[in-house]
This record gives structure tokens, C-alpha cells and sequence, in this order.
């Protein structure tokens, strides 16, 4: 009698005629609501039954044939490469489907380490282009792409892409800026990439001294140490050492100090002196005699030392003191009995003067001899020879 009815619906979802879900509402005045959400059921074909009663225990079913819940969306991604240099483009090109239709409209979420950006789907294709930092971090970067339609749908994959290293900086460390001979150098090379992160590689490294000689030569792996010891004679200035690995290379200078001085040793009756240092060693150097016998008894005498490097120089002591037993002290050596058999004589000195004194009368009595020689020819001397013999 189109009474609005009173009374209860039970509404079911059925999915291959078995009830997934299933629920009473009350019916007033002929109408009832009634609001599921389907975001938790798999997609697929489902039907909607729907039974009423009212108080006069009249009751229908009505059967809602054909529901489709679509479900996720199906993302397919392809991408230029999966290894990328820094400063490169990763171009994505993509399809979203539900089931086998596309995705009519929509957006594309894609986050790439932290940064979120979008690309819209139109008729279930999308693009998107990743401009990667130059300094971005090597190795394995993640991407995730979520897609959603206009009507809620959603869909995620993800993907992970590496980026490569490029070795950008390599560091030369040394333990210190100088060096005196006889030193340890102690070299630490480190090679680096885009992010300035340790790259593994193997250093090869040269030092060259400051005559530009290659004195030292090492392999290591990236951010280890190798060390030589620099000799007594290193020549003194500015040092270098070369590092390359990887086709990138570095260099780094150091000094290394003068050292000027001599060993000296006792052997016998004699005293010898050496240059042991990596410069020229020229010095008045004071040699003190006590005699152990009368310690009152001190000769002082000194000796000019020029010597080059690595050369020696002998000296004899007796010429210096006579016969004794002696204490030396040289610079800051002492050497303690010191036996002096016989006094010696350097004649040298005598001998070098007297034959001076042979030659300088030699000379003389040329040049007394060669002069009136020398005027007997002369033509004013023999014009006046003439005029005297015409005026006698």
C-alpha cells in the first residue's frame, strides 16, 4: 500500500556466494544507510545481497550482481641503467594498471633517497628524470614508485640503482714538515671519491730528493702508511714526494735540514777527521794536550778543517808536541792516553821558504845581467859612443 516500511536489512558481500561480510541496519520510514569500506578486501568480483523485514514480518532479498573491487594498482618501471655516474640522469618510464586495464588517471609518487617528487598517469603511462648530485655517495641508492588513481587505488614497487665511484681528490700526509738526516718519514696517501669517501686502490708513490734523485718508492693500499728512514748524507733543501693512483695524482714537499758535522777518531799518533754530514764542513776546530805527567803542562793548537762530504783528513800528532803520554780533548771528545813516541819535523815549511829565497836570488842576478847587455844594444847608446870618439 506504499507504506514507508519500519524494520531491519541484513546486508551481505558475497564473494563466490559466501559471505564475506555481513550486517544489520535498521530500516525507518523506508530508508536505511549503510557504508563499508573495501579497502581491506582483495579485489576481485563480489555480490551484494540485501534482505529486509519489516514489523509485519514481510520481508524481500534484492541481489546486487557484479561488484568489481579493482585492489592495487600494478606498476611497471623501466629505467635507462641500473650503474650511474655522478652528475648522470636515471629517465624512468613507467605503466600502472589495475588488473588488465590501465590506469586512466592518476600520479606517480617517486622518492629517491629522501626527495619525494610526483609525475601524473595519464592512460596508465608515466615518465619521470632523476638528475643525480655530483657528489652523491657511491654505491647502492633506493627508489620507491607508489601510484594512486582518482579513486583511491594504490599501487608500490620498488627499485635500487648504484652509482659508481669517480676518484676526485688524492691527500698526502706527512708526520712532520721537516726533517733532520737519520729521521724517520712516516707517509700516509688517501684516495677519495665525489662524496669525498676512502676509495680502495693501490697507492704508488715516489719521493724524489732536492737534486731531483729518486730515493724512495712504495706501493700501498689507499690510507696506509709506508716509511723509510732518510740517511746521514740526505741532501739538504726541498724534498717531493709523487703519489698517483687511479689516474689521479698529488704531490707534496718537505725539507729536509743541514747537518753540519764531523766524527773524529783516535788511532795511534794520529787524529782523524770525517765529514759525516750532508753539507760542507769547514771549521777551525782547537785540539787541547795535557800531559798526564805534568797536568800543568796544556798545548793548545788548532787545525782548519775543509772537507767535503764524506771526506776525511789525517793528521799526525807528534809534529804538534813532543814525547809524552797525553789527554786530548777535540770538540767534545776526549781521548785518554795518548802516546807520543818521538817529536817529528815538518821540513816542508823550511824547504818551501829556502827554495823561495834560491829562486828570488836566481832573478836577481838574471835581471843585473840581462840590463847592460840590453844598453850595449841600444841606438842612443852607441850614437853617443860615436860623438865622444869624434871629439877626441
Amino acid at each position: 500500500d506504499d507504506t514507508a516500511a519500519t524494520g531491519f536489512a541484513k546486508i551481505a558481500l558475497l564473494q563466490k556466494n559466501k559471505p564475506v561480510v555481513q550486517e544489520t541496519v535498521a530500516i525507518t520510514k523506508g530508508k536505511f544507510s549503510y557504508t563499508y569500506n573495501t579497502k581491506d578486501n582483495p579485489p576481485g568480483n563480489y555480490d551484494i545481497e540485501i534482505e529486509v523485514a519489516d514489523t509485519f514480518k514481510n520481508h524481500k532479498t534484492i541481489i546486487l550482481a557484479d561488484l568489481v573491487i579493482a585492489g592495487d594498482i600494478a606498476i611497471t618501471p623501466t629505467f635507462n641503467a641500473v650503474e650511474f655516474l655522478p652528475g648522470e640522469k636515471i629517465k624512468i618510464d613507467g605503466t600502472a594498471k589495475r588488473g588488465d586495464e590501465r590506469v586512466t588517471r592518476g600520479t606517480a609518487y617517486i622518492t629517491f633517497d629522501n626527495q619525494r617528487e610526483e609525475a601524473a598517469i595519464l592512460l596508465g603511462l608515466f615518465k619521470h628524470t632523476i638528475l643525480l648530485p655530483k657528489t652523491i655517495k657511491t654505491g647502492s641508492h633506493h627508489i620507491s614508485i607508489e601510484a594512486e588513481d582518482s579513486y583511491g587505488n594504490r599501487g608500490v614497487v620498488e627499485q635500487d640503482i648504484a652509482v659508481k665511484a669517480v676518484p676526485t681528490r688524492l691527500e698526502i700526509i706527512s708526520n712532520q714538515p721537516s726533517f733532520a738526516p737519520e729521521k724517520q718519514v712516516v707517509i700516509k696517501a688517501s684516495l677519495f671519491d665525489q662524496a669525498d669517501d676512502l676509495i680502495a686502490a693501490d697507492m704508488r708513490l715516489k719521493v724524489y730528493d732536492a737534486d731531483n734523485d729518486l730515493v724512495f718508492e712504495d706501493t700501498m693500499p689507499s690510507s696506509q702508511q709506508t716509511q723509510f728512514t732518510l740517511p746521514r748524507t740526505a741532501v739538504p733543501g726541498t724534498w717531493t714526494i709523487e703519489t698517483e693512483a687511479l689516474d689521479v695524482d698529488a704531490i707534496m714537499q718537505y725539507t729536509v735540514e743541514e747537518l753540519k758535522t764531523v766524527d773524529i777518531t783516535q788511532a795511534g799518533e794520529t787524529l782523524t777527521f770525517t765529514n759525516i754530514g750532508n753539507v760542507k764542513y769547514k771549521e777551525k776546530i782547537e785540539i787541547r794536550f795535557t800531559d798526564t805527567t805534568n797536568q800543568q803542562n796544556i798545548i793548545t793548537k788548532q787545525k782548519k778543517i775543509a772537507l767535503g762530504i764524506g771526506q776525511s783528513e789525517t793528521i799526525d800528532l807528534a809534529y804538534w808536541v813532543g814525547k809524552g803520554t797525553y789527554t786530548l780533548v777535540v770538540e767534545d771528545k776526549t781521548f785518554a792516553g795518548v802516546s807520543i813516541i818521538k817529536k817529528k819535523w815538518n821540513w816542508q815549511p823550511y824547504l818551501a821558504g829556502l827554495l823561495g829565497i834560491i829562486i828570488l836570488v836566481f832573478l836577481i842576478s838574471f835581471i843585473r845581467k840581462w840590463r847592460p847587455s840590453r844598453r850595449k844594444h841600444h841606438p842612443q847608446y852607441r850614437l853617443k859612443k860615436r860623438e865622444q870618439q869624434h871629439i877626441i
